[in-house]
Parts: structure tokens; C-alpha cells; sequence
């Protein structure tokens, strides 16, 4: 018992098999136990897997000095590395900053299409090419409730 000759009068059978095979099943058990704190943990934490890998775009978190400060800065940085929590990012000019993931927010993708809540229509009103887009939120339908029925404003 825990890698002890056991000291007794009772005839038993001792074996180094047994001993390890017993080994082995402790060290299941207490991995199995193991994985399921640390779900328990995380679900209590309520943390998510990072939505941030090498190669995306990131807006970083500013230092607001006033109240009309935008909270992210205006230029986005492509990250070249992480470790854990850390990442390092790199903007157009090759400045480098690291970060925590925190105070990084990626930037979708152009190549993805339209998002979910906005729509890409052209400007063409402007007098500008074909070619320039304009993204824009979607807006939901206003009507009057069902109670007003054939009811015309004026």
C-alpha cells in the first residue's frame, strides 16, 4: 500500500503486478477527477475558448482620457504571436506592442461577406464609382400595432 511492503500475519498474495495495475487505476481515477474540476471550474467562470489566433486583425483597447474618447483605437494590428493570455501585435509601420486578450477585439473579415446585422449597398448616389461600398446596420421594419387595423396616418 502506497509503495509499501505491507507488515502482516494474514497470508497474502504480493505481487508487483497487482501493485502497479492498482497504481495505474489511482492515477485514472484521479485524471478522470481531474477533468471534470476543471469543467466544473471553467463552467463556473463561465469562460470561452479565445477567439484570437496568429494572423487575425485586432482593434486595441485605448486609455480614455475624456468621456468622448472612442474605447479601441482607430488603426488595427495583425498578431504575430501568443502565449496564454499574451499576445503580440504588430500595426502597418512594424511597431510591435504586447497586450493582454483582453484589451484586444478582432476585426471580421473582409473576405466573409455581409455580417449578420449589416448590409453592403452601393453608393452610387455619392457620384462616386460602382466600385465603392458602403457598409451599413440593417433597420427593423416600423409598423402600427395589429389593434389599430386599416388605420391610415396622415
Amino acid at each position: 500500500m502506497f509503495g509499501r511492503e505491507m507488515k502482516t500475519k494474514l497470508a497474502s498474495i504480493n505481487s508487483e503486478v497487482n501493485a502497479k495495475l492498482l497504481q495505474q487505476a489511482a492515477a485514472d481515477t484521479d485524471a478522470v477527477n481531474k477533468a471534470r474540476g476543471k469543467h466544473y471550474a471553467g463552467a463556473k467562470a463561465k469562460a470561452i475558448e479565445r477567439e484570437i489566433s496568429v494572423g487575425d486583425k485586432v482593434l486595441l483597447r485605448q486609455n480614455k482620457t475624456c468621456k468622448l474618447d472612442a474605447n479601441f483605437l482607430e488603426k488595427p494590428y495583425i498578431v504575430i504571436g501568443e502565449k496564454r493570455s499574451e499576445l503580440v501585435c504588430e500595426d502597418k509601420e512594424g511597431v510591435s506592442v504586447r497586450r493582454n486578450t483582453t484589451f484586444a477585439k478582432r476585426l471580421p473579415s473582409q473576405d466573409s461577406g455581409v455580417a449578420g446585422d449589416t448590409q453592403v449597398i452601393a453608393d452610387g448616389a455619392s457620384g462616386s464609382p460602382a466600385g465603392d461600398q458602403v457598409q451599413r446596420r440593417t433597420q427593423r421594419q416600423c409598423c402600427l400595432p395589429s389593434r389599430y387595423g386599416n388605420y391610415r396616418v396622415h
